[in-house]
């Protein structure tokens, strides 16, 4: 059984709007990296999700 990224990713997280695209996932905007952090965890902790740093500025929360 193949399983799609795409599906699997349930939030994104950033504070450069550059790096990310067009997407279905709903995506945050932050103004700073402590906002982003904090962001990040709070939507991690309600959808039971897990935090991945991409490590370019970007979080993902994905399915856990």
């Amino acid at each position: 059984m193949e399983v799609s990224l795409v599906n699997s990713i349930l939030a994104i997280v950033t504070i450069d709007k550059e790096k990310v695209g067009e997407s279905s996932v709903p995506t945050f905007f932050c103004t700073d990296e402590d906002e982003r952090e904090h962001t990040a965890r709070l939507i991690s902790k309600i959808t039971g999700g897990m935090v991945h740093d991409l490590e370019n500025g970007v979080y993902i929360i994905v399915k856990h």
